[in-house]
């Protein structure tokens, strides 16, 4: 689900083995660009990803459920602030069914402090990347589900 100063949204949720391949030139064509919607964008997300698990849960299926937060950590967009996303949006239950968060700081000041919050409350873990590593980050990520 990419962001800047909107948030929208790339292909349907699904299992990794699903969407890795039909999403790599999706996500090969993203750039950097405008302001940073990250509140607003991890809401969408867990909001996504809630309806996604309500729905397996009805189908009798038990899955794992994460989202890889590529950002610095700074939101630039004022319609959610960081105490409405803590408190409305993200899952503050990091147990085994929760919804974890694996946030990757990344830029050149990222927000550690929020970065790392995110992850505690979620029961997700931080990493930091740099373009020459952000690859062997998203594996070690898929190690960890």
């Amino acid at each position: 689900m990419p962001f800047n100063n909107d948030v929208w949204t790339l292909g349907r949720i699904d299992d990794v083995s699903q969407v890795s391949d039909r999403m790599e030139s999706s996500i090969d064509a993203l750039y950097a660009s405008g302001g940073t919607a990250l509140n607003s964008a991890l809401c969408r997300g867990i909001s996504a990803m809630e309806e996604a698990q309500r729905i397996d849960r009805l189908d009798g299926d038990s899955r794992l459920y994460g989202i890889v937060l590529l950002s610095d950590g700074q939101n630039t967009d004022k319609s959610t602030t960081d105490n409405q996303m803590f408190t409305r949006c993200l899952p503050n239950h990091p147990e085994a069914e929760g919804i974890k968060v694996f946030p990757i700081a990344f830029g050149n000041d990222p927000d550690i402090d929020v970065l790392q919050r995110i992850a505690d409350v979620t029961g997700g873990k931080l990493h930091k990347a740099d373009p020459s590593s952000l690859e062997r980050v998203y594996l070690r990520i898929s190690a960890e589900q």
